[in-house]
């Protein structure tokens, strides 16, 4: 019997088995158009390199356009760049659709490295951003704690920066310079006769 392997009608093409481009390994370039962009999928052939919505791909994946990813992204390069003529911005937002509350945490960067002693992998610092007090639709309080973490144990927190412009020091404070110029209060301990002006 016959095993059908590609099939045209009134609604398109239709391949059931797998389809390969380019076998041979020429110097020849793939193009998709779209209703208004004329690359809106490009392979150059002779490059090596794949481009959506470009004519002339830089890298071996360029998008022209914004783009968006549903899930993770893993990327194992030593650099990463953003580049733009205003100013780049970086963003971390929390997407849950729900309520911000106190102390909910809205991004967090974290540094790390593969142990090549027990092949898992940790993260010895992080900076993450939590919601100050609940938000509504005029008010978005936020603060920033940084955490490092010592010979053993979990992350801990070593300094706060929160919403009211404090900067909480969870240990010592080492100050260096010649000059030592204090432009507000600084709370030495738990009370609030603890100043130093």
């Amino acid at each position: 019997s016959s095993t059908k392997v590609f099939k045209v009608d009134s609604s398109g093409a239709t391949f059931e088995k797998g389809l390969v481009i380019n076998e041979g390994s020429h110097d020849a370039d793939f193009r998709v158009e779209s209703n208004g962009e004329a690359y809106m999928l490009r392979v150059d052939g002779g490059n090596n390199r794949f481009g959506v919505a470009t004519q002339n791909p830089s890298t071996t994946f360029h998008v022209t356009g914004t783009s968006t990813f549903a899930g993770d992204i893993n990327a194992t390069g030593a650099d990463m760049s953003i580049a733009h003529s205003s100013g780049p911005e970086f963003s971390l937002r929390r997407d849950d659709h729900a309520h911000t509350v106190a102390d909910e945490r809205l991004g967090q960067i974290q540094f790390g490295s593969d142990d090549p002693t027990d092949g898992t992998f940790n993260y010895g610092a992080a900076i993450k951003g939590m919601a100050g007090a609940a938000w509504s639709s005029s008010s978005y309080p936020g603060y920033l704690v940084f955490q490092t973490r010592n010979t053993s144990g979990a992350l801990a927190t070593a300094l706060t920066l929160d919403y009211q412009k404090k900067g909480i020091f969870a240990g010592d404070l080492t100050v260096q310079g010649t000059t030592t110029h204090l432009e507000n209060n600084v709370l030495i301990g738990n009370s609030s006769a603890d100043y130093l002006e």
